[in-house]
């Protein structure tokens, strides 16, 4: 059961502008690379565990859940000006001091040290578009004392959180906008320490990767990773598409990955959908719709690993291990070519993280199918 095309799996080769496949049948990497943009820079978590900047159009292979995985992710803003400098006048103190140079999530010394008197806080005030939904975010570690503080919302209010002796990254998401919104951290022991590191306010309904400022607002731009492969990789006859994916959110928007002919007159895919944590699969041969099923999970931003089987009246999705759906009619799809991260002709960009993206020329058993997809 050899992958003809396998994205992933451990097996990643990324540089600028591109991202290789493996060919497990050669043991190599296949030269027909994913395109991959992004016009600015980007952090991931590397296989060290620490936050890392990487250039523009480069692929991010983050190892956030200790596996690495390809992170693709919206446009954001961090609209706090200083995320990292909190002795900086932007950021209001009471009751609590600031002391520079400790050890940071990126390796750093670039982490700042909060003691309280008797109870304090750091506050900022950045630009917030009135009656919409932001997501706050601070990387928070405790040195001593209680480590009980908690995180303003945009609206004023607070979210509690008890701290543990290793950094983390607290977030809170809030939609109610007032004209004198503020974030900040506030800690409640009477000579508490804190470490607080990589402040975040983005306009979204979740938190995204860390965006670093100093001194303005920064943006880190959409990313899109489409086009690898070629007619000689696939099969029209009969194969497998298999993914193993997490969305960011369930957010209700659709997002897909397509094996086409670069038309949506013939194409193989997958779709996040508008419909709560609702994955969808489908298939259409000249123009006509073949197959096409619906999965309901209880929590998209877990990883699934799911596959479409297609062969001439033999169609199947398979989820964790499981077959949720079947047909015995229908053509297959015909001049398959390429693998977009999107939809066929790269709208509807695929936002989450992927651990493998893996094609299959032949249709394989339902034994096979099976292990393929078990969790």
């Amino acid at each position: 059961m050899a992958n003809t095309l396998n994205l992933g799996n451990g097996n990643w080769a990324a540089k600028e502008g591109s991202l290789l496949a493996y060919n497990d049948e050669n043991g190599n990497f296949k030269p027909l690379p994913f395109d991959f943009t992004r016009a600015s820079s980007a952090t991931r978590v590397n296989s060290q565990g620490l936050i890392e900047v990487v250039g523009s159009d480069q692929p991010r292979v983050d190892y956030s859940s200790g596996e690495g995985a390809l992170l693709l992710e919206p446009s954001r803003t961090n609209l706090v000006t200083y995320s990292e400098d909190f002795n900086n006048a932007y950021w209001t103190k009471t009751n609590v001091s600031v002391v520079s140079g400790f050890s940071s999530p990126d390796g750093t010394t670039s982490a700042y040290k909060l003691i309280s008197n008797n109870g304090g806080n750091i506050i900022a005030r950045p630009p917030i578009t009135q009656n919409t939904t932001h997501a706050t975010s601070f990387y928070l570690k405790r040195v001593s004392g209680t480590g009980n503080v908690s995180i303003f919302k945009t609206d004023g209010n607070e979210e509690f959180f008890t701290l543990t002796d290793e950094w983390q990254r607290f977030t809170n998401i809030n939609s109610v906008n007032p004209s004198n919104a503020y974030i900040g951290v506030r800690l409640y022991g009477l000579n508490d320490e804190v470490l607080v590191y990589g402040a975040q306010l983005e306009q979204g309904s979740y938190v995204t990767s860390y965006i670093p400022t100093q001194g303005a607002a920064v943006t880190r731009v959409a990313e899109t990773c489409s086009g690898a492969g070629n007619e000689q990789v696939f099969n029209d006859s009969e194969g497998v598409l298999f993914v193993e994916v997490s969305a960011l959110a369930n957010d209700g928007t659709n997002r897909q990955i397509t094996l086409s002919d670069g038309t949506t007159s013939n194409r193989v895919y997958f779709t996040y959908s508008t419909v709560s944590n609702q994955f969808q699969a489908s298939i259409i041969s000249s123009g006509s719709l073949i197959f096409n099923a619906l999965y309901t999970s209880t929590d998209l931003t877990n990883y699934h690993k799911i596959l479409i089987k297609y062969k001439q009246n033999d169609f199947s999705l398979w989820v964790n291990g499981f077959k949720i759906e079947t047909d015995t009619s229908g053509n297959t799809p015909s001049g398959l070519k390429n693998i977009n991260i999107s939809s066929s002709v790269t709208s509807l960009p695929f936002y989450g993280e992927i651990k493998q993206i893996g094609y299959y020329d032949t249709a394989l058993t339902d034994e096979q199918l099976a292990a393929l997809t078990t969790i």
